[in-house]
């Protein structure tokens, strides 16, 4: 957004707050406040922007490049990591049967809460999630 578009108000806070204008945080060049750009912040608010609007396109225009340098060695990378061979299955407990999780935990399953199992046990009401179970050994007691 350039001066010009800003409201009255903020027209008149942006000359009072910065009279010869402001310095460009990248190269330093001193800019007047018609040479500056403006962002919105809030519904209401403006914001008078670090840089001159040719090093903020210099600065996106970099960003840019880093992000497709990134994404090219991600996939190079991910051409070397090696796939996965083994896919453990997501184990399934019954309604109202008795379980032993863990070798530690014996009780019945008395609810089920979206991917949650409850189990009623001896010392109280335990809850498990499907991914807590993974890997561990569960028996019918």
């Amino acid at each position: 957004m350039k001066f010009s578009e800003l409201p009255e108000e903020w027209k008149a806070l942006f000359s009072a707050r910065y009279p010869k204008g402001r310095v460009c945080q990248k190269c330093g060049k001193p800019r007047t406040l018609s040479e500056c750009s403006f962002s919105r912040n809030g519904r209401e608010r403006f914001v008078l922007d670090r840089f001159c609007p040719s090093c903020k396109t210099d600065y996106w225009r970099e960003q840019g490049d880093l992000k497709r340098s990134r994404k090219a060695s991600d996939n190079r990378a991910s051409e070397k990591t090696p796939v996965l061979l083994e896919r453990r299955s997501l184990p399934v407990l019954e309604l109202g049967r008795k379980y032993e999780v863990g070798g530690e935990c014996k009780g019945q399953v008395i609810a089920l809460q979206g991917l949650h199992y409850v189990l009623r046990t001896g010392c109280g009401t335990r809850c498990y999630t499907t991914a807590q179970l993974v890997g561990m050994e569960i028996r019918e007691a």
